[in-house]
Order: C-alpha cells, then structure tokens, then sequence
C-alpha cells in the first residue's frame, strides 16, 4: 500500500475544491463532455484528499507530508 504523501492542508484543501468543481460543473444548463471531465477531476481530488494519497504525486516525486512526519514514524538507519 501507498505512504501518505499529501500534507494537512492539501488534505483539507481538495476535497473543498473538489466539491466546488463537481457543483459548478453540475449547475451548468446543459453538461457537456467538459463538465463531466471537471466532475471525475472533482471526485479524484475528493478521494485524495480523504486517503491523504495521491498517485500523481507519487509519479512526479513530490511528498508534501514528508514535513509533518515525526522522527517515530519511520524507523532510522542507525
């Protein structure tokens, strides 16, 4: 299983901006294919920011949660 890689904020963050995608995209007249693409981008960054994971972070290499890990969380190489 994937570490957590997405930090408090990002946590926070998309799952807003996620449901503030899905109901813009939603409470357009007549949805088109457009809409349905911001609608399954708004439900990924809902589930990411609920697993706190997110696959294309993890392909770009970017760990934003690395920060708030303790020393405890990870065993040392001592």
């Amino acid at each position: 299983m994937m570490k957590k890689n997405l930090s408090r904020f990002e946590r926070v963050i998309r799952p807003l901006l996620g449901g503030m995608a899905i109901a813009i995209a939603l409470s357009r007249p007549s949805p088109g294919i457009s809409e349905t693409i911001v609608c399954v981008l708004g439900v990924f960054l809902i589930l990411n920011g609920l697993t706190a994971r997110c696959y294309l972070w993890k392909a770009l290499g970017i760990d934003t949660a690395k920060d708030e890990r303790c020393e405890f969380d990870e065993p040392s190489e001592d």
